[in-house]
């Protein structure tokens, strides 16, 4: 795994976020993800993974980038399990990429559990998309990030031992509890502490932050993993993100070299 080097920081580069942001993980990615859009509007795959009641029929570039972010998230979570068939050697790998991602739809959608951390990904989504004190932007190659200036850089995604290194200050949110993570306020000011401690660890520089990372971070210690209950229940049609890599669908006989 490749290193750069900051501050006397070691940035750490994932292979797999490599291969993402070159042509041919994007290659993947979108020919995927245009088969993804074709399911849905033919009926096969439910709306509901994309929290959304019906499909949008006036705007599909903007349902595209939506299952694009999804499926970019998919990959990633999944990344140990995936990067065996997501390879420059395998041909075929969006064939398996294609396959595994629909079971993972079909079962989020089958199973409509309330998922706290699916809710929090998408209220955090839409909390930084409103303000006017950050600049969002959908990447190709790992769904939303987020930046505190118009001007901003990309980065490798970070680590789990990137993320684990940067402290978590409970004096923002008032306490390591959902119900407090989960404010509007709390959410932005958790926001922008992540942005400056990882603009620091880029020596200052306006870094654009995958909205991932922030919820991967906020977990590592705030408890979200319970179900919601009361006002804050999910409606049923919503997916269920809890996914392991481990049910990943992979026949090795299907592989074609």
């Amino acid at each position: 795994m490749k290193k750069n080097v900051f501050k006397g920081k070691n940035i750490r580069i994932d292979p797999l976020s490599e291969w993402l942001r070159g042509a041919e993980g994007q290659a993947v990615v979108s020919r995927v993800a245009c088969s993804m859009l074709w399911m849905l509007g033919s009926g096969s795959l439910s709306p509901g993974f994309l929290w959304h009641v019906a499909i949008p029929r006036d705007a599909p570039d903007e349902l595209l980038k939506e299952i694009r972010s999804e499926l970019v998230l998919f990959i990633l979570e999944n990344k140990a399990r995936l990067r065996i068939i997501l390879s420059a050697e395998n041909q075929n790998c969006h064939h398996y990429l294609r396959r595994a991602f629909v079971n993972h739809w079909i079962e989020k959608t089958r199973h409509p559990l309330r998922d706290p951390r699916r809710y929090l990904y998408k209220r955090a989504a839409d909390v930084l998309r409103a303000s006017e004190q950050f600049y969002t932007l959908t990447e190709k190659h790992r769904g939303l990030a987020f930046s505190m200036t118009p001007n901003s850089i990309a980065i490798p995604s970070l680590t789990s031992e990137d993320v684990r290194e940067i402290a978590f200050p409970v004096r923002i949110v008032g306490g390591l509890d959902y119900a407090f993570v989960n404010k509007k306020k709390a959410i932005l000011d958790l926001a922008a502490y992540l942005w400056n401690q990882i603009s620091q660890m880029w020596q200052d520089k306006p870094v654009r932050v995958a909205l991932r990372d922030l919820i991967h971070w906020i977990s590592l210690h705030v408890p979200i993993s319970l179900r919601l209950s009361g006002k804050n229940d999910l409606p049923d049609i919503l997916a269920d993100e809890r996914f392991t890599a481990d049910k990943i669908f992979f026949d090795p006989g299907l592989v074609r070299t």
